[in-house]
C-alpha cells in the first residue's frame, strides 16, 4: 500500500522559504480554501518552489513507471494543519478515494516522525482480500467512500490496525488510496504535506476545488 522513495535533497533555505509561503498563505495556486482550520492550496504552480516542481516531475515519472504512460493531469495540493487550528487533522476522517485502485504521491514538507503530528494513517488488516471485502461492503451499504466510527470500531475488532506513515520532510511516498486512510489528529506542532493527484479525466469534485473559492 505504501512505497517510499529516496529523500529529496535541496539547498539550504529552499524548504524553509517554501514553509514560510505556506504559513503566510502566499503560496501561488488556483484556489485556496480553509476547512476547519485545514488550509489547502489547490493546483499549486510550479513557480512556487523548486521543491514542488521537482515533486511534480517525480509523480509523473513514478506513474509512468507503474502504468507505462503518464496521466494527462498531475495536480498538486499542499495542505497545512496545526494543533491549535485543526486538531482533528485532515481529510474529514476515515475514507477511501475509490473502491478501485487509485494512487497518489505524498511528501511531508515538515518532519512528521511522531503520531502526535497528524501523519497520514492507513487502517488495514494486511490482507488485500479482507480489506477489499470490507471496503466494498461499506460502499454497498450506502456509505460510499466514508467510514463512520461504528464501522471503524468493527474493523478494528476484525483485525484492522492503524498504520501511520512516519517520515522526515522531503521523503516522498506512493500510496494506494483505495485502502482506508485518514490524516490523523494532530496534538503537537504543525504538519505540511504536498499531494499529487493524477488523472486522465479530472473528476467534477476536483475541478470544482480548482475553479472556485470556499473562503
Amino acid at each position: 500500500m505504501v512505497s517510499k522513495l529516496e529523500k529529496v535533497i535541496v539547498e539550504l533555505g529552499v524548504l524553509e522559504e517554501l514553509q514560510e509561503k505556506i504559513r503566510s498563505k502566499e503560496l501561488k495556486c488556483s484556489n485556496q480554501v480553509n476547512i476547519n482550520g485545514d488550509t489547502r492550496f489547490w493546483d499549486v504552480s510550479d513557480e512556487s518552489s523548486e521543491v514542488l516542481s521537482y515533486f511534480r516531475r517525480l509523480a509523473i515519472g513514478k506513474s509512468t513507471e507503474m502504468r507505462g504512460r503518464a496521466f494527462k493531469y498531475t495536480i498538486l495540493m499542499v495542505n497545512h494543519i496545526t494543533a491549535d487550528e485543526s486538531p482533528e487533522g485532515s481529510g474529514g476522517g476515515w475514507h477511501v478515494d475509490s473502491v478501485q485502485n487509485q494512487y497518489k504521491l505524498f511528501m511531508y514538507l515538515t518532519d512528521c516522525t511522531s503520531t502526535s503530528t497528524g501523519p497520514l494513517t492507513l487502517l488495514s488488516s494486511n490482507s488485500w482480500v479482507k480489506d477489499k471485502f470490507y471496503i466494498i461492503k461499506n460502499y454497498l451499504l450506502g456509505n460510499k467512500f466514508r467510514f463512520n466510527e461504528v464501522t471503524i470500531e468493527k474493523l478494528k475488532q476484525a483485525g484492522f490496525r492503524e498504520q501511520p506513515v512516519l517520515e522526515s520532510s522531503l521523503t516522498p511516498f506512493f500510496v494506494n488510496t483505495s485502502f482506508v486512510h485518514r490524516g490523523a489528529q494532530i496534538i503537537q506542532g504543525e504538519r505540511m504535506l504536498v499531494t499529487a493527484y493524477m488523472f486522465d479525466k479530472i473528476p467534477d469534485s476536483i475541478q470544482g476545488r480548482i475553479n472556485k473559492s470556499d473562503k
